[in-house]
Formats: C-alpha cells, structure tokens, sequence
C-alpha cells in the first residue's frame, strides 16, 4: 500500500449499521543501502554500491557522506550508475571521510522506489595481516523537487580482508612472472564468468573483469 490518506467504511450485514475511518499510511522512510564483496584480497581493488530504498516520492539531490577505516582501505574514484542523475562534486573532507552530491537532470529525472545510485572503488591496503574493515554512510539528506529535504536512514558494510599484497593472484607472497602468466590465461573473463572466484584476485583494479590494464599492473609491481 502507498503511503498516503484513505477513508475506510465498514457496514454491517443487515444494513443497520455504517462507520467511516479516515486511516493515514505512511512510509518507514527512505533509507540507504550499501554492498560490497564481502570478501577481498589485501591490495585489492572492489567495488562498493551506494543505493536507497523506500523512496515514496521523486527526489532530485542527494548529499552523502562516506565513512571508512583509513588502516584498511583508500578511496579510488565514483560515479553514478543512474541516467539523468549526476555525481556533480565529491570532496574529500578529512582523512576517511568523502562527500557526494548528486542532482538529477530534469522533472523526468526524479529518483524512486529502490535504486542504486554510486558505484565507488575503494582499494583493500597491502597488509601481512587478515582483519575487517567498515564502510559506512555517516549522514544523508535528499530533497524534492519543492527543496523539501529530509535525512535518509544510514547504512554500514563490512568487507574481510585477506592479507596478502597486489598482484600475489596465486598467493605465494610474492610478485612473479607466475602471477602474470595466470592473469594472463584468464584474459577476458568477467565476474559472469563461470571460474570467475578462482580468477578475480587477478583484477586489481576491481572492474569485474580481466584485461590489459589487470596484466599492466602486475607487470609493474614484478619491476618494483
């Protein structure tokens, strides 16, 4: 049912009897999403998708803020993944903390329903150690085509870490000609590859997919 005013009659079976309710439904609320592999490599890129959900009613700016563990992870780059809405600043605010502001373009540009909005590469620092990292919306706000704003309910992913270092894809824990020969054999395959969880340490840059810029970077760090 949608949130909104609706008046309810109740009548009984002989007729003799007739009430009316007016019953005001509401939402729960716009609230944001985020989603991410649960599961990355040290020295691994990944992607993170922020969204929302319960959206009632268009909306046509968001302004969010992302929050991240600067001992596990760094902020690489975002974008939007909706046509008609724009990613038109982000700023770093302090160490871990980024800021996005997004505006749609146009009246036929409104966001509703449940939608993805941002895709952000984020990179699992090298590290000799396993652990857990946090990523989390800190604070959001939309507003409506009225400049009616409102907060959105905030969100928090966890991503494991496996120690390691970028490039090690046969995990030996070292950078060889080994490592490259296997990016090498799985050239071309994407994350809707069958194989693909055997293969994906292989994608350094965390597009789901292995290509040449994946082969260029392992062969740079076997020269480091």
């Amino acid at each position: 049912m949608k949130p909104g005013n609706a008046t309810i009659t109740v009548t009984t079976e002989d007729g003799g009897f007739t009430a009316s309710r007016l019953v005001t439904v509401t939402s729960k609320g716009t609230a944001t999403t985020l989603t991410a592999d649960p599961s990355v490599r040290a020295g691994q890129s990944f992607l993170v998708k922020l969204g929302l959900i319960q959206v009632a009613t268009p909306i046509f700016a968001e302004d969010f803020v992302l929050d991240y563990d600067t001992s596990r992870f760094e902020f690489i780059a975002a974008k939007s993944l909706r046509t008609g809405v724009n990613l038109v600043t982000t700023k770093q605010l302090e160490s871990g903390k980024q800021r996005f502001i997004l505006a749609s373009e146009g009246i036929l540009s409104g966001v509703t329903g449940n939608p993805d909005l941002m895709e952000i590469t984020m990179r699992a620092k090298d590290s000799s150690t396993s652990g857990t990292g946090r990523i989390s919306i800190s604070q959001a706000t939309v507003a409506d085509e009225t400049g009616n704003e409102q907060s959105a309910s905030l969100s928090t992913v966890q991503v494991e870490i496996a120690a390691g270092m970028i490039g090690d894809v046969n995990g030996d824990g070292k950078v060889s000609i080994g490592d490259l020969a296997l990016a090498a054999a799985a050239y071309g395959m994407t994350s809707e590859s069958p194989g693909w969880s055997q293969v994906k340490r292989a994608d350094l840059n965390g597009d789901n997919k292995i290509d040449i810029s994946d082969l260029a970077a392992i062969a740079h760090q076997i020269l480091k």
